[in-house]
């Protein structure tokens, strides 16, 4: 039975897209237990760390769905450069 995926993967420029956000969305995973880390071994309060994970968490909940659809509007290459340094 083909796999499912080969489809996704037969339209040009998808295996690129998609390894791009794959090697762009690796770090987002540790980024939490980083800023647990960092911040608690340099102030020694894991309350404060955990309460700017959380807050790196929410702002990021709230924020994409905004980036995403200004993305889908105006195109990657105008958008992402500016929210990236933003």
């Amino acid at each position: 039975m083909p796999s499912p995926y080969r489809a996704l993967f037969a339209a040009p420029g998808s295996k690129g897209f998609s390894a791009a956000g794959f090697v762009g969305r690796m770090p987002l995973s540790m980024m939490g237990i980083g800023v647990v880390t960092m911040i608690s071994q340099l102030s020694g309060r894991y309350g404060l760390a955990g309460a700017l994970s959380a807050t790196m968490a929410l702002s990021a909940a709230a924020i994409g769905p905004q980036v995403s659809r200004l993305v889908d509007r105006h195109g990657q290459r105008r958008v992402l450069l500016p929210a990236t340094l933003l």
